[in-house]
């Protein structure tokens, strides 16, 4: 059975990719079926078939991420074997070589992975993933924190809102509310879940882009040549980042009252007043910042020289601007110290000499000296204010089109640079219009990877006061421009040779720079010769090209009339076919109406002949029910004469027994006055007994206060009353025997 189905399944894959474009191929399961008990396949080759052979469309990085995470065992049963395929399709389906070791280094990281383990509850983000704690938070606002709803998300919404900010952006948000309102999006939700889920995305789209797994891959490019500035200055040792090697260098901070600076432009600074804990965070945000603005002048040099490669070249003044600051902020590190000893000035004026007298021409008496005396010349310069910043109101400046996600383009960048400090970036945004300014992308690129907390007031920073520790720090830490440390002498009489040939020099050079101006402007009379001798070519030609334009146009005219007279030939002959058309129509309505009149009428005939039969079938069993309850009548009208004879014979019955009774009561009345009489009798014997008993107590007791008879007597005959009285007791109990 299942050598039966694999054949199936081969030519049915066979047969989509000779029908179906690029090669893709999409087959259901359903088409393969395997056998559950009793067969001879093992569930690693159904495993296996299932990957090879269910899509062969390529996986996205999220499909990669979460399957090989799976066979780890982190969301499944742990299977090394098939976890090396993957990343070997990884490896051979990545066009760029660098992917596979950027998520190892993901996989190795001690907090970005376990961030992202914690989205395999949530399906439908188990592709689109990210691994900042701020997505989860984003996604738990978005859906209440209820995982119900969040588990009924699909891949299909998540990519309809990824990178939008329906919440700042008009277009956005006319682009979507339709969608989601009308069930296109969140399909799985009712339309009150809807209307709440779009509430909460416009409320925490505000100020940033709704984050993804695409964004979040893409905006690693946009960190890219920032991080290999932060290298420059600071090398992470094995299994160590950036953060964790500037924190071990980090110098002691400075305390609360004293502050720490806070950079406004390339070439100002102010004074915040942060706690201890947290001077850490705001350097460390100051440095990435430096390199956000500037890492396109300070380009990554490759090892290995490959050609038909061009890299950019290294600016060694913003260079050494970066380790200055990078210094002031205290992070001091070999590579930093090795930076500011390479003095920008001092190499470029070197250049400059070299260039200008070429060593194996000329010779300086003292070269060093040569470029002491220059730098102490230019070590008098002013910086203009805001010099060579490009200030623009960035919140008000409306971009065409600049990137979500990734690298940007280089004219947003630099419109963009100027802003990119962090008094700018945390102070609340302005409204943002029909369409996303890049710094608003910018803004929120930096907000996902540094979070929008920052623990100073941005409105109430300072002036740095003279006592301040930080105007003891040489100028380019201060003022990243130059570096002016460098040994030199003012005697004049060093000075008065060095200056003789420098003017000398300038004046060669400014005859040379004469001379080739001179050449430039013969060479510009004969050009402007040659122009007025073209443009007259030019005038003639447009003369003949007018003449032929009026021509062309006479024609156009006329073709236009012809054309006009065929319209109106063409118009009336399909009027007429129109109205033949039409006519033909209305006749043909006309029948089609008669046959469905016929065919009503001949329905309505039928419907009556089927309620006539009904009414005489309804008759007869209304006959047949009368007969059948005139039976029940008589059956009833017996039944009734049968229950009044015994009715009758009840009433006698009940007759008798009433005279019985009463009968019987009359004779127990009778008996139960004879009693009453008997017990009235033997009361009044009793009483009787009574009374004779007292009289005789009574009589005795006269008899003994009367003093007669002996004492003896007396005594006895008092003794005696008391037997007399029992005795007369016991006689009282039976009074029939006295």
């Amino acid at each position: 059975m299942a050598r039966t189905s694999l054949k199936y399944l081969s030519r049915q894959i066979e047969a989509e990719k000779s029908l179906k474009h690029l090669g893709t191929v999409s087959v259901s399961l359903d088409a393969l079926s395997f056998p559950q008990s009793g067969g001879n396949i093992s569930s690693e080759l159904r495993c296996a078939l299932i990957d090879e052979y269910t899509n062969e469309k390529k996986p996205d990085d999220g499909e990669f991420y979460y399957k090989i995470r799976e066979l780890q065992g982190r969301f499944g049963t742990k299977n090394l074997y098939f976890e090396m395929r993957w990343w070997a399709r990884l490896a051979s389906s990545s066009e760029s070589t660098n992917k596979k070791e950027r998520l190892q280094q993901l996989y190795n990281h001690p907090q970005f992975a376990p961030a992202f383990d914690s989205f395999q509850n949530i399906p439908a983000l188990q592709l689109l993933l990210h691994c900042l704690e701020d997505m989860r938070n984003f996604y738990d606002h978005v859906f209440e924190k209820k995982e119900s709803a969040m588990r009924r998300l699909t891949r299909e919404d998540v990519e309809a809102i990824q990178l939008s900010a329906p919440g700042a952006s008009a277009e956005d948000a006319d682009r979507l509310r339709g969608r989601i309102k009308g069930g296109m999006i969140f399909k799985a939700f009712t339309d009150q879940e809807r209307e709440s889920i779009w509430i909460n995305l416009c409320e925490a789209t505000k100020d940033c882009l709704t984050p993804s797994l695409f964004g979040f891959f893409e905006n690693l490019k946009y960190l890219q040549g920032p991080s290999d500035c932060m290298k420059l200055i600071v090398r992470p040792r094995r299994r160590e980042t950036i953060q964790s090697a500037l924190e071990e260098v980090f110098s002691e901070p400075l305390p609360p009252a004293v502050g720490c600076p806070v950079q406004t432009s390339n070439a100002s600074f102010k004074i915040a007043h942060p706690c201890v804990s947290d001077q850490l965070d705001i350097m460390y945000r100051q440095l990435w910042l430096f390199a956000l603005r500037e890492y396109r002048d300070m380009p990554k040099q490759s090892k290995r020289k490959l050609a038909g490669v061009k890299e950019g070249e290294v600016d060694s003044t913003v260079l050494f601007s970066f380790a200055s600051v990078a210094e002031g902020f205290g992070f001091r590190t070999e590579q930093t110290q090795e930076l500011r000893r390479r003095n920008p000035d001092q190499e470029m004026i070197l250049r400059f000499l070299r260039t200008i007298r070429k060593p194996d021409q000329y010779n300086f008496e003292s070269l060093d000296d040569s470029v002491a005396q220059v730098i102490h010349v230019i070590s008098k310069a002013e910086p203009l204010p805001q010099h060579g910043v490009m200030e623009l109101d960035v919140d008000n400046v409306a971009v065409a089109l600049p990137t979500r996600c990734g690298v940007l383009n280089d004219l947003d960048q630099r419109r963009d640079k100027s802003s990119m400090f962090l008094h700018k970036l945390h102070k609340p945004i302005a409204l943002q219009g029909t369409s996303l300014t890049s710094f608003f992308i910018q803004r929120s690129i930096y907000f996902s990877f540094f979070g929008k907390t920052i623990n100073i007031d941005i409105s109430n920073l300072q002036e740095f006061p003279e006592s301040h520790p930080w105007n003891q720090f040489p100028l380019a830490q201060r003022q990243p421009l130059r570096s002016l440390e460098v040994d030199h002498t003012n005697d004049p009489d060093c000075l008065q040779p060095m200056a003789v040939t420098e003017a000398s020099n300038v004046m060669s050079n400014w005859e040379e720079r004469c001379q080739k101006a001179e050449e430039n402007a013969h060479a510009a009379e004969n050009r402007l010769l040659n122009l007025a001798k073209e443009e007259e070519e030019t005038n003639l030609r447009l003369n003949r090209l007018k003449e032929q334009e009026e021509k062309l146009s006479e024609r156009t005219r006329e073709l236009e009339q012809l054309q006009h007279s065929l319209d109106e030939g063409i118009r009336a002959n399909r009027l007429a076919d129109s109205n033949a058309i039409n006519a033909e129509a209305a006749e043909q309505r006309e029948v089609s109406e008669l046959a469905e009149n016929e065919t009503s009428l001949q329905n309505r005939l039928n419907e009556l002949t089927r309620r006539e039969n009904d009414k005489i079938s309804s008759l007869e069993r209304l006959e047949e029910e009368k007969k059948r309850l005139q039976a029940a009548l008589k059956d009833l009208d017996y039944s009734v004469g049968s229950l009044r004879t015994q009715e009758q014979d009840l009433k006698s019955q009940t007759e008798q027994s009433t005279k019985n009774e009463d009968q019987n009561l009359a004779k127990a009345s009778h008996e139960e006055a004879q009693k009453q009489s008997d017990i009235t009798s033997i009361l009044h014997w009793c009483a009787m007994k009574v009374s004779i008993a007292a009289a005789k107590l009574l009589w005795r007791r006269l008899l003994v206060r009367g003093g007669h008879g002996d004492g003896v007597e007396v005594v006895s005959e008092v003794a005696v009353p008391g037997q007399a009285s029992q005795t007369g007791q016991c006689e009282g109990l039976t009074p029939q025997s006295g």
